[in-house]
């Protein structure tokens, strides 16, 4: 703790720039003192204690680490105290990353406080002329200042910086390097792909094992795209001695619409026996909108074992005559079951109006049963916001699961 308090202080404090960028570099969570540092704020964004919670935020307001970003974008959707949310907004303005811009984009459309909803609108308008600045500063003559721009514009693909960046991709310091391959990464362009393909010769060992490992992860994707594409391999898994496996299977079958895995859903749904399973069948089932899906949804509605099963059913078939402003409003009930079945029926009814509903459940709600459902109404609407966020969870959500569930949604959206 004396070490760690030694450290900010420097930090904040030191006469000298060069002292208190190599204490800011000290206290990165790549390293033992920061990650306790890092650990220890985000663990205090859930105190009980509304001014503990901005006392966080005030702490996290430097941070660059992607770990903070999903905790303090959510205490922007999410915090029942609007003084918290207005903190949040105000921190996040300085922040730049997917997570967070995706949250100022929400939080601009379903803000309950008028007034701050509105601040927020402002606050992106004013975004233009930061992205403006990181720009100039990556031509800076300080090494730490280009490294700082070059993370803020990577993280949060600026199309306007990525010019920049490319050219950053020459950079004299290797450690302004590997922060711009990191950086576009995040970019869907093809001029991204071409400078990535150019650096994996670089100088710097590390520069080069971080390319490598992106076109590979691409290479696995490409492979799993195969297979979530696939209805017979996906018939097969649902078969699978690994629940999570028959689960994800059967979403994927339903998202598909391949009406030759009738049968294999059906079975499913009478037979699994595991809940979560019979519920990821159901829903599947509705998508398949026939007579032969209507039917098995019905006996399950009367007779299955399970009365979370039975209800879901029983939603599910008169889904149509659910209001939206309900369901929306289950999203924050204090039962995780009811969370869920509610994020279940709205991604069945995935339009733009409940878009940030289901974006705010799929990046905030403690319960992962509850973001894989989210995840799956984002794919269906499938606008270019709702594959940010389906590919944020790929690699952040804290549950294997949820991250099956995100890397298959991302794929059936038409993520490349």
């Amino acid at each position: 703790p004396g070490a760690l308090l030694a450290l900010q202080k420097l930090a904040q404090e030191d006469a000298h720039e060069d002292v208190r960028a190599e204490a800011r570099d000290l206290l990165e969570p790549t390293t033992t003192v920061g990650k306790r540092l890092l650990a220890q704020r985000i663990k205090r964004l859930g105190s009980q204690n509304p001014a503990e919670r901005i006392k966080a935020l005030d702490e996290l307001a430097t941070s660059t680490h992607w770990r903070t970003m999903v905790p303090m974008s959510c205490a922007l959707l999410s915090d029942p105290s609007a003084l918290v949310r207005t903190s949040a907004a105000k921190t996040l303005t300085n922040m730049h990353d997917a997570s967070v811009l995706t949250a100022l984009r929400v939080s601009a459309m379903i803000e309950p406080d008028a007034k701050l909803r509105n601040n927020v609108r402002n606050l992106l308008r004013g975004l233009r002329r930061r992205v403006d600045g990181l720009i100039k500063q990556l031509a800076s003559k300080n090494a730490n200042q280009r490294l700082l721009a070059a993370r803020a514009l990577g993280q949060a693909a600026y199309p306007p910086g990525l010019d920049a960046l490319i050219k950053a991709t020459k950079d004299k310091d290797p450690r302004v390097r590997r922060v711009v391959v990191r950086g576009l990464r995040n970019f869907a362009d093809e001029r991204a792909d071409k400078a990535l393909r150019v650096a994996s010769s670089d100088g710097d060992a590390e520069v080069r094992r971080i390319v490598d490992r992106h076109f590979k992860q691409r290479e696995r994707l490409k492979g799993w795209r195969t297979f979530f594409r696939d209805t017979n391999r996906l018939v097969t898994k649902t078969m699978d001695k690994n629940p999570a496996w028959r689960s994800v299977a059967a979403v994927g079958l339903g998202v598909s619409g391949a009406e030759s895995a009738m049968t294999s859903l059906v079975e499913l749904l009478f037979n699994d026996k595991v809940e979560a399973v019979r519920l990821a069948a159901a829903w599947s089932l509705v998508l398949m909108a026939s007579d032969a899906s209507d039917k098995a949804l019905r006996k399950a509605a009367a007779k299955d074992k399970s009365e979370r099963v039975r209800l879901a059913a029983r939603k599910y078939l008169v889904i149509d005559k659910v209001g939206l402003d309900d369901l929306i409003g289950q999203l924050a009930d204090p039962s995780a079951s009811v969370r869920q079945d509610a994020a279940e029926a709205l991604s069945l009814r995935a339009t733009s109006k409940v878009l940030h509903h289901l974006i705010r459940a799929a990046m905030c709600d403690d319960e992962p049963g509850v973001r894989g459902a989210a995840l799956r109404g984002l794919a269906r609407i499938g606008n270019p916001l709702a594959r940010t966020v389906i590919n944020t969870a790929q690699f952040r959500d804290p549950d294997p699961h949820v991250k099956r569930v995100a890397m298959m949604m991302y794929i059936l959206a038409g993520g490349k």
